[in-house]
């Protein structure tokens, strides 16, 4: 997320929106005491996880709304390198997520909880 989005769409939503803006702010503070540059996005926890789980569609099993391929699990050699496995156990690797749905339901759901009160 931005730290545009974030001030715009985050900060204003109750006591949660601004602890949060405020936790993002005080990283912010602490690298400029370093002259050190982290740029102006920022993670918010494991969104990823949340749109490919919770946010599933009724009518698919799978993540209807972000793309993956099926490949075999590579091994990993003594380097650390991956190396391709004929034999391994197919997993997903997504190649496309649906950004605009896992943020949108994220700040809908921060304005609907901050509604409440």
């Amino acid at each position: 997320m931005s730290y545009a989005e974030l001030v715009s769409k985050v900060k204003s939503e109750g006591k949660t929106g601004a602890y949060l803006t405020k936790k993002i702010e005080d990283l912010m503070e602490m690298v400029q005491r370093f002259n050190l540059k982290i740029g102006e996005t920022y993670i918010m926890g494991d969104s990823p996880l949340v749109l490919l789980t919770a946010l599933q569609s009724s009518f698919e099993a799978d993540p209807s709304s972000s793309s993956y391929v099926v490949k075999k699990v590579p091994k990993i050699n003594d380097s650390g390198l991956y190396e391709d496995n004929p034999k391994g156990r197919n997993i997903r690797v997504y190649t496309q997520l649906d950004t605009r749905l896992m943020f949108e339901d994220f700040y809908s759901k921060l304005k609907l909880f901050n509604n409440k009160k």
